[in-house]
């Protein structure tokens, strides 16, 4: 997931139920979110609550996995140089 991260792909990633093998297959259960509000869309939009609250303990668990890897050097320089990288196509 965080070479994905690093090679540009959206970073709000997150399960929304079943297993993985490969996160960016159409056939699994994951879904990627262009923006924090199509996220927030997305997590609103699911019927059951029990479901709703399980994607919400992935999504926390996610972003603390990712604050640890960012926090080491080379995975921060990593994510830097592709936002610059990103920044710079605009």
């Amino acid at each position: 997931m965080l070479e994905s991260i690093q090679t540009g792909h959206p970073t709000f990633v997150f399960a929304d139920g079943g297993g993985c093998t490969e996160i960016f297959a159409a056939e699994t259960s994951w879904f990627v979110c262009r923006s924090e509000t199509e996220m927030a869309e997305k997590i609103l939009s699911l019927q059951d609550q029990g479901q709703r609250q399980h994607v919400l303990s992935l999504l926390e668990k996610l972003q603390q996995r990712l604050h640890r890897e960012f926090s080491r050097v080379k995975f921060r320089d990593g994510y830097r140089a592709v936002y610059q990288e990103l920044l710079a196509q605009k």
